[in-house]
């Protein structure tokens, strides 16, 4: 039987360091939509769900991160 990666508390991930690692997917990707687009801003909502983040998208528009 094998158990999930995660099947021991102390081996995982913690929310903050989740979320550190999800920040920085973003801002990866939306560099790489400026550099693409030659100069193109984008908006990115990380939350829970897909509500929670087009609300948070929207606050930081044109070119934020939330």
């Amino acid at each position: 039987q094998q158990l999930h990666p995660w099947a021991k508390d102390k081996d995982r991930p913690s929310s903050a360091n989740l979320r550190k690692v999800v920040e920085a997917m973003v801002i990866e990707i939306r560099e790489k939509i400026k550099l693409l687009t030659g100069g193109l801003t984008s908006s990115a909502g990380i939350a829970n769900n897909v509500t929670l983040a087009k609300i948070g998208s929207s606050v930081k528009k044109p070119d934020g991160q939330f």
